[in-house]
C-alpha cells in the first residue's frame, strides 16, 4: 500500500525517490528484521520486548488521535458517495480476495475463517499516515477509515455466526 501511495502521490515526483523512500521506510525495515528473525526461528530479547510494549500500548490511542484530527466533515458531506464506495471495495472486495485466497491455499476450518474475515476487516489507520506523507487525499481517506470502523463496529454481533459459517 506505502508503494501505492508514493507511486500517486505528490511528494514523490520521480520513480528514483518514489524507490528510495519505499526502500527507507522504517516498517519495511522492521518488517524484514522480524522476519529475518523468525526464519532463524529467533525472537526478540525480553529486555527489547519490556522496552516496546509500552509504545505498543500507545499504538491505538494515538491512532485514534491522528483518525479524530484528520475527519473533515464538510468533506465528509462533499465525498459520502465516494467514501461510501472506498469503503465497499475495502471491506466486501477484501472479503471476496479472502474468499479466493482461502480457496487457492486450500484453507479450511478455523484457517479458511480467519483468512477470510481479516482480509474484510476495516480500513487501517495506517492509510491516514500514508496519505498524509505522500500529499493524497488526506480527508477522503480518513472518512474512508473512520466509515469502514463503523461499519466494522455495527458487524460486529454477527462476527461470532460468521466466522463459525466460515468453518464450516
Amino acid at each position: 500500500l506505502y508503494a501505492v501511495a508514493l507511486g500517486h502521490g505528490e511528494a514523490s515526483r520521480s520513480a528514483t525517490t518514489s524507490i528510495s523512500r519505499f526502500l527507507l521506510s522504517p516498517p519495511l525495515w522492521a518488517l524484514s528484521l522480524i522476519l529475518l528473525l523468525k526464519s532463524f526461528t529467533l525472537g526478540l530479547p525480553s529486555w527489547i520486548v519490556q522496552l516496546l510494549t509500552p509504545l505498543h500500548l500507545t499504538t491505538t490511542p494515538l491512532a485514534s488521535l491522528v483518525l479524530g484530527l484528520s475527519i473533515s466533515l464538510g468533506t465528509v458531506r462533499r465525498t459520502w458517495l465516494l467514501t461510501s464506495l472506498g469503503v465497499a471495495v475495502r471491506m466486501i472486495g477484501g472479503f471476496l480476495l479472502g474468499f479466493a485466497a482461502a480457496f487457492l491455499l486450500d484453507l479450511t476450518g478455523q484457517e479458511r475463517a480467519v483468512v477470510i474475515l481479516v482480509a474484510g476487516m476495516p480500513s487501517a489507520v495506517t492509510a491516514v499516515i500514508f496519505a498524509t506523507e505522500t500529499r493524497l487525499d488526506e480527508d477522503l481517506v480518513a472518512s474512508i477509515v473512520a466509515l469502514s470502523i463503523c461499519v466494522g463496529v455495527l458487524l460486529l454481533p454477527w462476527l461470532p455466526n460468521l466466522a463459525n459459517f466460515l468453518t464450516g
